[in-house]
């Protein structure tokens, strides 16, 4: 099986951190920033401000992906049990 490549100076955010800034959240999900804003806009991400700059919560992004992955279930016929 071929390794993916990685960029040699390419930073990933530590996943454990309490929070990402917005331009971190695309090396953590298939989502480009544009993006991110318009799910921020439409009430789906939770996210807040410090001065300038907006965050979202690992607590949020969770939340996120666990709402995202109910609706494919629900969208799909699937029950939460069968897609365990």
């Amino acid at each position: 099986m071929p390794q993916q490549y990685t960029k040699p100076n390419s930073r990933r955010p530590d996943p454990s951190r309490p929070a990402f800034a917005i331009n971190e959240l695309p090396a953590l999900l298939p989502l480009s920033r544009s993006t991110v804003f318009a799910e921020i806009s439409a009430g789906r991400l939770k996210s807040f401000r410090v001065g300038n700059r907006r965050f979202v919560s690992r607590h949020a992004l969770t939340q996120y992906i666990a709402e995202r992955e109910a609706e494919t279930d629900l969208r799909e016929g699937r029950t939460t049990e069968a897609a365990v």
